[in-house]
């Protein structure tokens, strides 16, 4: 008897962008703020009291960390108003995240950061132009710039991976 597998693909690159764009937010805004993102991305339209009992924040934290992921386009809101007037007492505010978005605002990020990482990369390499050591103090300096030399070059490796497993499940 012959068994038929089927991989899901699209579960899969979900699952890996999640994990990378949670682990990109804990870096960014702390963990409280990845907490959110993560609820937002499991359950879109939440309203923020029902982010603040889920999150388990307290409602000025929630607030705070909310804000602060909408200026830096991480999240979005819909406003749903319940009457014509359109004021904000009277309106509803649903938060979620537009995960096609999300994901260009997070590669930009990394190019950014990749393109400054580049740029420390070629000046620390120009600090050390000579390989002439006259002392032993010279060769433990040189050996420390060769040091921040491939953590530089290790952080490279590490965004470009991360903008390979981005650029993929876009």
């Amino acid at each position: 008897m012959h068994s038929r597998y089927v991989i899901n693909y699209e579960g899969i690159f979900a699952a890996v962008r999640r994990r990378t764009v949670h682990s990109i937010a804990i870096g960014r805004f702390g963990q409280q703020s990845a907490r959110i993102l993560e609820l937002l991305m499991r359950n879109p339209y939440l309203e923020q009291q029902v982010i603040t009992d889920r999150a388990i924040l307290p409602a000025r934290e929630t607030r705070e960390r909310l804000y602060a992921l909408f200026l830096n386009g991480w999240v979005s809101y819909q406003e749903l108003s319940k009457r014509s007037d359109f004021s904000a007492s009277s309106s509803a505010f649903f938060w979620y995240v537009d995960q096609t978005k999300l994901s260009h605002v997070v590669a930009e990020h990394c190019y950014k950061a990749l393109f400054s990482l580049l740029i420390r990369r070629q000046q620390e390499i120009s600090v050390f132009q000579t390989p002439i050591l006259l002392s032993k103090e010279d060769e433990i300096v040189h050996r420390q710039h060769q040091y921040r030399i491939e953590l530089l070059n290790f952080a490279e490796q590490q965004l470009d991976q991360t903008l390979v497993v981005l650029e993929q499940t876009l």
